[in-house]
């Protein structure tokens, strides 16, 4: 989880990385979509909401994660920004 934060921080800051991890919203692993949206609805809410949502009608642990994710997100609570510890 920690490598795929660094690699997220590292991609958003351009707007090529922000595309492509807009792109990985349509992912066929559910846990690539999940990890996705939840980072590309901080610039592309339009695209990545209605993905949160459809995994959240699930039963499944993804459907869990993002459920979590919206209620937070809609609660104005969840940081995207974190930075992993060094180890």
């Amino acid at each position: 989880m920690d490598e795929m934060q660094r690699l997220h921080l590292e991609l958003a800051t351009t707007s090529m990385g922000r595309d492509r991890i807009t792109e990985m919203v349509d992912d066929q692993v559910a846990t690539v979509r999940l990890w996705s949206a939840t980072n590309a609805r901080a610039w592309d809410p339009g695209r990545a909401r209605p993905v949160l949502e459809e995994t959240a009608e699930g039963n499944d642990t993804d459907a869990l994660a993002a459920k979590a994710t919206l209620r937070e997100f809609d609660a104005g609570r969840l940081r995207i920004d974190w930075v992993p510890e060094e180890r």
